[in-house]
């Protein structure tokens, strides 16, 4: 989630958390110096210890604002996620969790802009992506390393390999990490970059010097797109739609696109140029998190998350002229846009509070890096606003006959689309509110054609075309960690977007 405007954007929230008004009042003012990035740092032996693991050196939002009276404490907020074997099976096919588009300490941005210190890697840093890809139990991580750093080193440094670690190889060559958590879980870890497309899961470096690939990376073309795709095995996408013209998405022949970005619903500039809303408006909605008092700081996404329309459109308006697409949500964690400490001691833009923001679940018929990718690929994957609830009995798919057809998959004609409720995880017997709008694409956008309001949703289309779901949420199961005003909150937004299934 990187931005130009740090600087500006630390400005807002430290006079919306109180600060500015503090110093006013004659406190000494807060010192945002230095680039700690040490949110949840282990040492050599992988112990994550106890989050979250604070640090002194960083401002501390839980001391800002006047003091108030001691209210009742909500439930106690688990900071990870729940483990995806709980989520059971659809047809022979398991959930893994996992990011599309996360940066490292292989993009010049990351770490608060060092991502290396005195020519070294920034291992503290590093060391809090580890502790947050594993706290948050993901299966498996797209990396998007910029190509300032990503084409210069060689391939197998993309793979973060550290000592506990193994390397999947393919024909003798390293093509992916599988990275160990202290408590045994394993994160499958495919190289990429956001480039000028945003190829992931590439097997190789494309062949060359570093200016070489640099100049190959950054300037995008059909033949290099395709190339990237056959010569280097990477799904090639589009990160951040909503700058791009629909004649460029067709004419790059992609696999698929981000139909949602995060740093979108934070980027002035993006705001204001490309999705018609007030630049600095989010910062509004933020302000209640930040404070001493208020709703839980995991939950912050409630306060600015908008559907990116442009990007939505342009996935309906390819899939409406018969191309095979996948639509993903950019998770586009960097831990360097907000340093300062909320109530929970954990920075506000800590790589574990991102990750859990926009997630992908996976149906895999094992948990392995081809099978993730060829997932990905072929579009059997849900993106899941996930910081506000993981879905359980969570499906989408086709029958006719006794024959099924999964997401991203050509039904026959006179198939039904059947989405089951998803439940809460977790809080299964509670009456979560929720709505599950299917749309056809088309031109113009996704035309609802079928919806269920706290029901299962079953609709068999009457003509052909690409056939996609918006499931949204009102997450009346957070109340305890709303604060003291919860209905500000207590309304649909959106939960998951699923991707389409071809009814010819």
């Amino acid at each position: 989630m990187s931005s130009p405007r740090t600087a500006l954007l630390l400005v807002f929230l430290l006079a919306l958390s109180g600060c500015a008004r503090d110093a006013a009042q004659g406190q000494d003012p807060i010192d945002v110096g230095g680039n700690d990035v040490r949110d949840t740092a282990t040492d050599d032996s992988g112990d994550t210890g106890d989050l979250p693991d604070a640090d002194a050196t960083t401002p501390d939002i839980a001391d800002v604002g006047d003091d108030v009276d001691a209210a009742e404490p909500p439930p106690p907020w688990d900071p990870r996620l729940p483990d995806t074997a709980g989520l059971g099976t659809r047809r022979g096919l398991r959930f893994g969790r996992g990011i599309v588009h996360l940066h490292s300490i292989h993009s010049h941005d990351a770490c608060d802009y060092t991502p290396r210190v005195d020519g070294e890697y920034n291992e503290p840093c590093l060391q809090s992506w580890r502790d947050a890809v594993c706290a948050t139990r993901q299966d498996v991580v797209f990396l998007t390393e910029h190509e300032e750093h990503a084409a210069e080193v060689d391939f197998e440094e993309l793979l973060l390999r550290r000592r506990s670690d193994k390397l999947i190889l393919r024909d003798g060559k390293p093509i992916a990490n599988e990275l160990s958590c202290p408590d045994g879980h394993i994160v499958v870890v495919l190289p990429g970059g956001e480039f000028d497309v945003m190829p992931v899961g590439l097997d190789a470096h494309i062949e060359g010097t570093p200016e070489e690939r640099a100049e190959f990376y950054n300037n995008a073309t059909p033949g290099r797109v395709a190339r990237m795709r056959n010569e280097l095995g990477a799904v090639v996408l589009q990160a951040h739609t909503e700058s791009r013209e629909i004649a460029q998405l067709r004419a790059l022949n992609l696999d698929g696109f981000e139909i949602y970005n995060l740093h979108a619903n934070i980027d002035p500039d993006i705001r204001k140029d490309y999705l018609g809303l007030d630049p600095w408006g989010f910062t509004q909605g933020v302000q209640p998190f930040v404070g001493r008092e208020g709703p839980e700081p995991d939950l912050v996404l409630l306060g600015f998350l908008a559907p990116n329309e442009p990007a939505l459109l342009a996935f309906d308006r390819l899939l409406s002229e018969g191309r095979t697409l996948v639509g993903t949500g950019g998770n586009d964690a960097h831990q360097n846009t907000i340093p300062l400490r909320m109530r929970d001691g954990e920075r506000v833009d800590s790589y574990r509070r991102m990750m859990r923001f926009v997630t992908h679940h996976f149906l895999v018929a094992e948990p392995t890096a081809d099978a993730y990718k060829d997932a990905l690929r072929n579009g059997r994957t849900f993106v899941v606003f996930e910081t506000f609830a993981t879905p359980a009995n969570l499906d989408f798919y086709a029958e006719r006959d006794g024959v099924f057809t999964e997401m991203g998959a050509r039904a026959r004609r006179g198939a039904t689309l059947r989405i089951p409720r998803p439940k809460v995880a977790g809080h299964e017997d509670a009456d979560v509110p929720s709505t599950i709008t299917l749309l056809r694409a088309e031109f113009n956008g996704g035309v609802p054609v079928a919806e269920a309001v706290d029901d299962d949703l079953e609709f068999t289309p009457d003509r052909p075309g690409a056939y996609r779901a918006e499931i949204r949420i009102n997450p009346t199961h957070l109340e305890p960690w709303l604060g003291d005003d919860p209905d500000a909150y207590l309304v649909s937004t959106p939960w998951i977007y699923t991707n389409p299934i071809y009814v010819e």
